[in-house]
């Protein structure tokens, strides 16, 4: 699954730029000398996934905060739920996402669009969850941290993930229409 590979990069480029801000903070030096023309991808490929990390902690309660026994370990899994659902169901996405995120931007910006978008991975994201058979699977990966870092990455849990997508095509339509129409 290429958004595994996705997160892989953006987890570890989002954790060498906290440093680097971290560092940077202490050292009194400003943003701009920070993010600068040194930065290698257009910083919302850092910004959008981590927007979309903190609606899910402080809206939807994923993370720590998690009222679900499985949606505190699955805030990283909620983000890559709604960055599948939106390149592969609603932009349509052909090839590398990195050329498409510009078109992310009137997304982000209507506030009312991109919550539909949250609502919706989060139905997809809860009925993933409540599934007998990820359930059986995450029996079978001893702790929901297992399952998350490996076991949600499997064939099989791809397929009830495709499976629990294609159930909202309606509103997948209905939302692709709606971004069509701001392109």
């Amino acid at each position: 699954m290429p958004y595994r590979h996705l997160w892989q990069e953006l987890s570890r480029d989002l954790r060498n730029h906290t440093a680097l801000l971290h560092n940077s903070y202490q050292e009194e030096v400003k943003y701009d000398e920070v993010f600068n023309e040194k930065l290698k991808d257009d910083c919302r490929l850092l910004l959008y996934p981590y927007v979309v990390k903190e609606y899910a902690k402080k809206t939807l309660n994923y993370g720590k905060k998690g009222g679900h026994k499985t949606k505190r370990y699955a805030t990283l899994f909620f983000v890559a739920v709604y960055f599948k659902i939106l390149h592969e169901k609603i932009i349509l996405t052909k090839g590398d996402f990195k050329e498409d995120i510009a078109k992310l931007e009137p997304i982000f910006k209507s506030v009312k669009l991109n919550q539909r978008i949250l609502k919706l991975t989060d139905t997809v994201a809860t009925k993933f969850l409540e599934d007998t058979v990820v359930d059986d699977e995450m029996t079978a990966a001893n702790t929901y941290h297992n399952f998350f870092s490996h076991h949600v990455w499997l064939d099989s849990m791809i397929r009830v993930i495709e499976k629990k997508i294609k159930q909202e095509e309606d509103e997948i339509a209905s939302i692709r229409k709606i971004v069509q129409d701001l392109f």
